[in-house]
């Protein structure tokens, strides 16, 4: 088959997250608000765009965790929800892996899955890399992202 190709960088995103209180020890949840800026290559640019999610996270044995990411946005093709579970399978003092899979309803219809890894760096900042593969035709091949947070207190 002689499906479209293209190459090239998505938008740049600012975030603010925010973590909710919890009655227990063992569950995290926060929510994120997002906004986009057009600056990638127009095949992987959705305009400017505002999404809100929120993550709740389960601690399991063995420092492991279990999280689903459920997101709103709002951009100029019209609207996305993207639903995604998460499985961290090794968790250290300054190093986290994880797998992860996603899915999204809208235009796109994209199902993805992949890895990635977090790192505490100092001054209460976290890099976070990660890549993900399309499962379907109207998935993009490959996803790669890199983001840096850094927590207020």
């Amino acid at each position: 088959g002689g499906g479209a190709h293209a190459h090239g960088g998505g938008d740049s995103h600012v975030g603010l997250k925010v973590a909710l209180p919890s009655r227990s020890e063992s569950f995290h949840w926060a929510a994120l608000g997002t906004y986009s800026v057009p600056t990638g290559n127009p095949a992987f640019s959705d305009g400017y765009s505002r999404e809100l999610g929120v993550t709740a996270s389960w601690d399991l044995a063995q420092q492991r965790a279990l999280a689903l990411y459920v997101n709103y946005a709002r951009d100029n093709d019209g609207h996305t929800w993207t639903f995604s579970p998460n499985y961290t399978f090794f968790s250290g003092e300054h190093f986290s892996s994880y797998v992860e899979a996603g899915l999204d309803t809208g235009s796109e219809h994209s199902r993805v899955a992949g890895a990635g890894g977090a790192w505490q760096l100092p001054h209460a900042m976290q890099l976070d890399v990660s890549v993900l593969r399309g499962l379907t035709s109207q998935s993009p091949d490959w996803q790669g992202g890199i983001g840096l947070s850094i927590a207020f207190q």
